[in-house]
């Protein structure tokens, strides 16, 4: 993988040696360490070698939790470069300007009910064209949330389709 490409490694043996990256260039080295390696070979050309660890600024790490709870993290480390996976069930509106108003670097955000979903849905063509606006609502919400609807969740919706449709009857 490109992740282990960037990696420090030897190349044939332990006197060739690959440096690596110095910093982290993709998620998916989020718990790379980066460090470089101090060779140094004497006169009989014995080899020791010293690995240097690096701490950069601004790391790349991936966080993973509820909303809530990620907002509530420690101060320290807002200005890391970030993944971030939403445990939330229900929808969030706004979650990367609620995320980068703690957070200014956050440069992915996932939500697990929907990545998780994708795999178990059906890949049976649905012609939405013959399906009611009740169904349609209720593929989305499965959808997005992972779960069916309830039946209080499908008479809430169902009040508020009858209302939106009498008021543009009357428009």
């Amino acid at each position: 993988a490109l992740g282990h490409l960037h990696r420090p490694q030897k190349v044939g043996g332990d006197h060739i040696r690959y440096a690596g990256s110095l910093l982290k260039y993709s998620f998916a080295e989020a718990d790379q360490p980066k460090s470089v390696t101090l060779a140094e070979i004497d006169g009989s050309g014995r080899l020791k070698l010293e690995f240097i660890s690096l701490s950069p600024r601004r790391d790349v790490r991936c966080l993973r939790g509820k909303l809530a709870d990620i907002l509530a993290q420690p101060p320290d480390r807002r200005d890391d470069y970030l993944m971030i996976t939403l445990t939330d069930p229900r929808p969030i509106f706004d979650a990367m300007g609620k995320l980068r108003a703690v957070f200014p670097n956050v440069l992915h955000v996932e939500r697990e009910v929907l990545t998780a979903g994708a795999d178990s849905l059906s890949h049976t063509p649905v012609d939405h064209r013959r399906q009611s606006e009740d169904e349609l609502f209720a593929a989305f919400f499965t959808q997005v949330t992972g779960e069916e609807m309830t039946v209080a969740e499908r008479e809430a919706f169902g009040q508020l389709l009858n209302e939106f449709l009498r008021q543009e009857r009357e428009c």
